[in-house]
């Protein structure tokens, strides 16, 4: 199950959120985003087959490059992959 803490900021009519896209290799079948200040899950998915992930975060993330992105690959083929201090985007979520 996935669980993701959700905090937006409303400002007239505007809904901001932050939006982070994850482009994954083909032969990643897990991706995992960590906050690296907390090392606080935000959010663990399965990838598999999936070319790009798209997920809604908390309106902080787009002020700060705290986040970290790990794929993995189960069959053990291939070693795990990071990227460490991502900023999302800020997004209206009103879009």
């Amino acid at each position: 199950m996935n669980k993701l803490k959700r905090s937006v900021v409303i400002a007239g009519n505007f809904l901001y959120v932050s939006k982070l896209e994850v482009s994954t290799d083909v032969d990643a079948e897990r991706l995992l985003i960590i906050d690296r200040s907390t090392f606080e899950v935000i959010m663990a998915h399965t990838t598999k087959g999936v070319a790009i992930t798209t997920m809604i975060l908390p309106v902080k993330y787009s002020s700060s490059n705290n986040l970290c992105a790990i794929i993995f690959d189960d069959g053990g083929e291939y070693n795990a992959a990071i990227v460490d201090g991502i900023t999302a985007e800020l997004f209206d979520a009103n879009t």
